[in-house]
């Protein structure tokens, strides 16, 4: 059995300052009130297959102990590719839906369509997850996975050690969980081999009596295959399987065993869900967030499982309508779902959750609706626009140009709202400000910058907003911006301790660079990142191509005069403008044991039609 879980991939927010987020707000707002949402749900998760082949112990559906009650494997449901299509098509059509996740009561790799039932939601334009139990998994299907784009694999391997772990799969095979962690290693050589994006991977393991003892050992498994994310999930019971669940005594002592595995897990650059799930153990705590606040998931979530069932959550057992019965559009925009939407809207006046909801016991999705409420209800502030004074760093418009960054930053680098950022060059807050509205708290921003009047803005109006954003002055020497700088920027070390971030940028930084400041700060950034890790710079990139475009006086700029290791615009100020070979550039780049994800995103600024940006956009991965 694979488990729903948790949405754990977000996108930027609409603008929540000026005019433009009292707009924003208010159409949310709208939306989200809306009993008959004219968007669809953010997130699906389907189970296309109601089989698996294995059995676990703890598992309601597929455990040894369940078996009487349930019919033969091959007689459960599995969901026809007519109905998936369909559904897929209605998204599509429906708009706002942004990921759709596979998983399920049983193993999705069982499904014969399941790779294909795969690519075609990435063709349609959906970022794509996968739940599994990981024993059908091999170099081929995780090569095949990875090429296909799935952006998130969660593997429920329950066990730290293999000695649990074949306590808990008594029909594995010896050696399986072992298996199961080179197979991700292969994923994790391929994507590099590739330079393809690896898929965020996450270990996940139910908590029982079997297993809450071995959570270090998740957590160390999880570090040697470069997970991002660690989940700990609740045990569902029945009468068989009750005698499986942790005692009062014995959830003490697991309430402080994942606290440790927590903690650990940070320390190697992971997240886990342990502050949220032992929240959940406060007695109340649903009740009391719902005391205050709608439930949103009716607008921003669907399950739907094998047989056709369209469920309101994964936390309650109400099934509203059947698409076997009826397209996915017209339940979703149908009157029982309105109803139920209703009903959830209403939980702080009613105090009164729909039939079969868990939103006073242990809500899988309270910390979401509370993220949700509070973005709704943030007053509206002065847009972070400095003075036209300040604005000293690149050309165009201040807010349009930082969003678009973020959106490469998303998309093309990988970066999540729970990562550690470094800003090599922050200027103005050009990339800080929209970043505001994406990290969240468990993120952190840092920048430095060797304008001092860039750094005191920032420092006084972003920091006072959002003190998990911080600014400082690199007191480096530069001839027009910091001629008291003490420092080279050849010899300058960032004042960070090594593979201290997850995500490290620099726009219009090493276009201004000669090559023995731009070597030392491609080598700090390969120092301060994790491995793992991500990098975003921007160069102005000489080769063949853009070369030819150059001579044909088809750029916006041009580099006439040469230097050793480069080539620059003018003689006079030579850190005016300044260009590298795209060989060098990439070997630099292997030297310091960054993978370049290909493609590279080369700019406007040569000539080139169809481009991302005005400058060249080198993304890799540490090592």
């Amino acid at each position: 059995m694979t488990e729903a879980t948790e949405a754990t991939d977000s996108t930027p927010d609409a603008p929540t300052d000026g005019p433009a987020g009292w707009l924003a707000r208010w159409r949310e707002r709208r939306r989200l009130r809306s009993p008959r949402p004219r968007r669809g749900p953010a997130l699906v998760q389907i189970g296309i297959t109601d089989r698996c082949h294995y059995r676990c112990l703890m598992c309601t559906a597929h455990s040894p102990l369940v078996a009487a009650r349930f019919p033969p494997e091959g007689e459960r449901p599995q969901m026809e590719r007519g109905v998936f299509d369909g559904l897929l098509r209605d998204l599509v059509h429906l708009g706002g839906t942004q990921q759709i996740d596979f998983v399920g009561i049983g193993e999705p790799l069982l499904h014969p369509d399941c790779l294909e039932m795969i690519s075609a939601a990435r063709g349609a334009g959906f970022r794509v997850g996968l739940a599994t139990n990981g024993s059908l998994l091999d170099g081929e299907r995780v090569q095949g996975l990875a090429a296909l784009g799935v952006t998130k694999l969660h593997v429920s391997i329950n066990s730290g050690s293999e000695e649990v772990y074949r306590e808990v799969h008594p029909n594995a095979h010896p050696g399986a969980r072992r298996r199961i962690l080179d197979a991700l290693l292969e994923m994790n050589a391929y994507c590099e081999r590739e330079g393809i994006r690896r898929p965020r991977l996450a270990l996940a393991c139910v908590i029982f009596k079997l297993t809450y003892r071995d959570l270090p050992g998740l957590v160390e498994s999880a570090a040697e295959v470069k997970a991002t994310d660690v989940h700990f999930m609740p045990m569902g019971t029945t009468p068989e399987t009750q005698h499986l669940a942790l005692d009062p005594e014995e959830w003490q002592e697991a309430r402080e065993i994942m606290r440790e595995a927590d903690r650990q897990a940070r320390q190697l650059g992971m997240t886990t869900n342990a502050p949220d799930l032992l929240a959940l153990e406060q007695p109340g705590k649903c009740r009391e967030v719902y005391a205050r606040i709608p439930c949103y998931v009716g607008h921003e979530f669907c399950l739907i499982f094998a047989d056709g069932q369209v469920r309101f959550c994964c936390g309650c057992d109400l099934t509203i309508e059947n698409l076997n019965d009826r397209s996915f559009r017209e339940v979703w925009r149908g009157g029982a779902y309105a109803q139920i939407r209703r009903q959830a809207l209403a939980l702080p006046r009613t105090k009164r959750a729909p039939a079969g909801c868990a939103c006073f016991g242990a809500c899988p999705h309270w910390r979401q609706n509370v993220a949700t409420h509070e973005r709704l209800q943030r007053p509206p502030q002065r847009p972070l626009i400095p003075p036209k004074r300040l604005q000293f760093v690149g050309d165009g418009d201040f807010e349009k140009v930082g969003a678009s960054f973020l959106r490469y930053f998303v998309e093309l680098g990988g970066l999540q709202p729970h990562h550690r950022v470094l800003d090599v060059g922050s200027g103005v807050g050009r990339m800080a400000v929209p970043l505001t509205r994406y990290l969240d708290e468990r993120g952190g921003y840092e920048g430095f910058d060797i304008v001092p009047a860039g750094v005191e803005w920032c420092a006084r109006n972003i920091t006072r907003r959002h003190p998990r954003f911080r600014f400082q002055l690199a007191d480096v020497y530069n001839e027009f911006y910091h001629p008291e700088g003490k420092q080279r920027a050849s010899d300058y070390r960032f004042p960070f301790p090594d593979g201290d971030f997850d995500f490290v940028f620099a726009t219009s930084v090493f276009t201004h660079m000669l090559p023995g400041d731009m070597h030392n700060y491609l080598s700090e950034i390969a120092r301060v990142l994790r491995s793992g890790g991500a990098s975003l710079i921007t160069f102005f990139l000489l080769n063949n191509e853009s070369r030819a475009l150059l001579e044909a006086g088809k750029g916006t700029v041009s580099f006439p005069h040469e230097r050793e290791g480069c080539r620059i615009a003018d003689p006079e100020t030579p850190e005016a403008l300044v260009a590298y070979e795209e060989a060098a550039i990439r070997a630099a780049y292997q030297e310091r044991g960054l993978t370049i994800i290909e493609p590279i995103h080369y700019g406007s600024w040569s000539g080139r039609e169809h481009p991302l940006s005005f400058q060249d956009m080198i993304v890799a991965r540490k090592r």
